[in-house]
């Protein structure tokens, strides 16, 4: 019985596998025959019971999401501006700029390059700085795994597809984090943070400039030229200054000047004259150059400035000594009368006998260097030590002096000036000579110049055994610098040409006289000789209007007194109008003045310039002036 019941399992058990099998066949063989038999069983969406497995959804790594959709982000720009902002604070107000940027691993630091404008230059530095963390990971990771990071992410962190919109939203929010962790980082950094190293610059003072290119500064020509100026606006005919000599402790210069009489011959005259309360500028100019000048820049000589302002400075040391050249000009014009120590010694002949005077000192000093000589006339009042001398007494309208044993005499005074060594020499020679009525002085002259020899000191017979010459002489160390001298007494007679004559003096020309003119109208010349017109004579006195040419600074003083004239141009390079320049010219109407009323103004004018006119006026190019006005007193 038992045996039966488990044989009839068996068999049971048989049966129910057979029967999987065939379904499984079954199902199978629809499968691969792609049949939609509608009795195919779908799975349940959500499910049943969890009897039935669901199919898993796809996944995608965030790498890929990455390089799909923000493989071009980059933080450069945003490192860029910080740093630039990051100079300003290490380099404030140099406009400063990035050049380079490079990262130390080892270290952790930022070596930037930099260039900024100092001392007007571009130059170059460099500034290190602990690279702060957000820094540190992106030049270490780069911008990926930075923003990955910062979004919770990792390069191999894989997500669903239906969580990509999700992680883009996620990605995009990271990368505004750590833009804005730039910039907090790197302005969170102040001086203390930064090593900064500037480009080393060499520094030069004002004074080593100065003594590289205005080493041999001297005012000394600008004083001569100055003085000369003062001659022309204050003395008549033609002034000439012969020499100069400053105390600067008084304040005072004496100078010779001489003038031409304009006479049948140009007779030269010579005087001695003294300025006193000198403006200390021209002291200063004298004797104290480089002090001048740092005192007019109004700097100290030590202030440094860089190497590469050194042709600002220059140019600022050269516009100062043109300043100063200004300013003593103005000073030299603003005194406006010359005091005369003594009267005018008529010194013989015209302006030719330089030749023969120069002569003379060879023949008296024949194995001595010349530097120059000048003749006192034997009219002089002023024969120099005679006075002294209890043999000799004073007679006469002439001031002849008489010898109780000779009867009348006369004499020239001759003053050489000669170099020995490096002293300069002041020679001086008495030469007595018996006094005829019937010869005149220009003969005697002429016998002396014939009659001397180098037996100086004895009696001399010229070849006109009439005359005798008594020769005492003295000489004597001068304090006086050589160029005071040399160049002072340049000398010619007079150029007759066809339509005028004109002499050469220091190497200017002066007009003396105008002929064949046949015009009320004359323009005086800017040059003649091939030398530049300085001045005049009165030699334009019967003409109605005159030009006068732009090489012109200075109208001479008397140079137009009493004259005719009704109409004047005059340049804009005028700087000074002479004592009495216009005195008497009482048809003056106008003058037309081609500068502005403002720089008519600026032009000095010595005392009673214009004297005795009549009511002219002053046509300015933007203005006309009544003769008040013109004057300043309207």
């Amino acid at each position: 019985m038992k045996r039966t019941v488990q044989a009839m399992i068996a068999v049971a058990l048989m049966i129910v596998v057979a029967l999987c099998v065939f379904t499984a066949c079954n199902s199978s063989a629809q499968s691969q025959n792609g049949g939609s038999d509608s009795s195919t069983v779908e799975p349940p969406v959500g499910g049943n019971d969890g009897d039935t497995p669901q199919e898993e959804e796809p996944l995608i790594a965030i790498d890929s999401l990455w390089d799909e959709s923000f493989g071009d982000t980059s933080f450069a720009d945003d490192l860029q501006t910080a740093y630039s902002a990051l100079c300003e604070t290490a380099l404030p107000g140099l406009n400063a700029a990035v050049e380079n940027v490079s990262y130390d691993s080892s270290s952790g630091n930022v070596n930037m390059s930099v260039s900024y404008y100092e001392y007007d230059a571009v130059r170059t530095g460099n500034i290190t700085f602990s690279a702060p963390d957000i820094v540190r990971q992106l030049e270490s990771d780069g911008a990926k795994t930075a923003v990955l990071s910062a979004a919770g992410y990792s390069e191999t962190t894989q997500i669903k597809e239906s969580e990509a919109d999700e992680a883009k939203t996620a990605v995009t929010a990271a990368i505004e984090r750590v833009r804005a962790a730039i910039g907090q980082a790197i302005a969170s950094l102040n001086a203390s943070d930064l090593s900064v190293t500037k480009e080393e610059i060499r520094f030069i003072t004002y004074d080593e400039i100065y003594d590289e290119y205005f080493s041999d500064l001297s005012f000394d020509e600008d004083i001569r030229s100055d003085l000369q100026l003062l001659l022309d606006t204050s003395l008549s005919s033609s002034p000439i200054l012969m020499w100069y000599k400053l105390d600067v402790e008084k304040h005072v210069i004496n100078l010779r000047c001489e003038v031409i009489s304009n006479s049948s011959q140009y007779v030269r005259r010579s005087g001695l004259f003294q300025i006193k309360n000198l403006l200390p500028i021209i002291s200063d100019a004298a004797t104290d150059v480089k002090g001048l000048v740092f005192a007019q820049i109004g700097v100290p000589a030590q202030t440094e400035v860089p190497v590469n302002k050194t042709s600002e400075v220059r140019d600022e040391i050269g516009n100062t000594v043109e300043n100063i050249r200004a300013a003593l000009l103005d000073a030299f014009l603003s005194i406006d009368r010359i005091p005369q120590l003594f009267e005018d010694n008529a010194i013989f002949g015209s302006a030719m006998d330089q030749a023969k005077e120069t002569e003379a000192a060879r023949k008296l000093l024949p194995d001595k260097e010349i530097l120059c000589c000048y003749v006192d006339s034997p009219y002089s009042r002023f024969f120099d030590d005679a006075p002294e001398n209890s043999g000799y007494t004073v007679s006469g309208p002439t001031s002849r002096y008489f010898i109780p044993t000779s009867g009348y005499i006369t004499g020239f005074n001759v003053y050489i000036l000669y170099r020995e060594g490096d002293d300069i020499m002041r020679y001086y020679a008495r030469i007595a000579v018996p006094w005829y009525t019937d010869v005149s002085g220009r003969e005697y002259w002429e016998g002396f110049l014939q009659g001397v020899t180098s037996d100086t000191g004895s009696v001399i017979t010229s070849s006109n055994t009439m005359y005798r010459y008594k020769v005492t002489m003295q000489s004597t160390a001068f304090e006086c610098k050589a160029e005071d001298w040399l160049g002072a007494v340049e000398h010619s007679g007079e150029i007759i040409e066809e339509d005028c004559s004109y002499i050469i003096r220091n190497d200017k020309a002066y007009l003396l006289s105008v002929k064949n003119l046949q015009t009320d109208t004359y323009s005086i010349p800017s040059e003649l000789g091939g030398k530049e017109v300085a001045g005049w004579q009165n030699c334009v006195r019967n003409i109605a209007e005159i030009n006068v040419p732009d090489t012109i600074e200075i109208i001479m003083a008397y140079m137009f007194s009493g004259s005719e004239v009704k109409h004047i141009r005059l340049p804009q390079s005028i700087k000074a109008i002479g004592r009495d320049a216009f005195v008497r010219c009482s048809e003056l109407t106008a003058i037309y003045y081609d500068g502005t009323v403002e720089q008519w103004h600026e032009i000095i004018k010595k005392s009673e310039w214009d004297a005795e006119t009549g009511d002219y006026v002053v046509i300015c190019s933007d203005g006309t002036l009544t003769k008040e006005q013109a004057n300043g007193t309207a």
